[in-house]
């Protein structure tokens, strides 16, 4: 079990209690069906990760505690990201952010990012993580 922090527009703070996987599966599926946006995701005391949430593509960056070091997940060499624009929008706050697509992956994998880190309390080797 453990307890997650989500901070979303205007710094409202939701407190999630997750007991499994499942669970947190669930609640990151749900962030998704909303607009592109960035969220602050706390899990408490393991690790912040602040996500671009959108379809198809977002993106991940992690410090341990809110403080750099930030690394972000590259998404250079994806076959994704062929033939697409240079950048992916999302609001931040009512600001809108452009995220340059090299840092851009999939949310599936930024579902499968976090629930690594959830079961093993560190970042997944399968992904290149860049320091920002």
């Amino acid at each position: 079990m453990c307890t997650l922090k989500l901070i979303e527009s205007n710094n409202d703070k939701i407190k999630y209690i997750i007991t499994d996987e499942k669970e947190l599966r669930e609640l990151l599926n749900n962030l998704v069906k909303q607009v592109n946006r960035v969220v602050i995701l706390e899990i408490t005391n393991i690790g912040i990760f602040t996500l671009g949430i959108g379809l198809p593509l977002g993106f991940i960056q992690y410090s341990k505690s809110g403080d750099s070091p930030y690394l972000i997940a590259s998404g250079t060499g994806n076959d994704e990201l062929i033939g697409m624009d240079d950048e992916e929008g999302f609001d931040a706050n009512g600001t809108p952010t452009q995220i340059p697509k090299r840092f851009c992956i999939p949310y599936a994998r930024i579902v499968n990012i976090i629930i690594h880190f959830y079961k093993n309390h560190e970042l997944p080797q399968f992904e290149r993580w860049v320091e920002i």
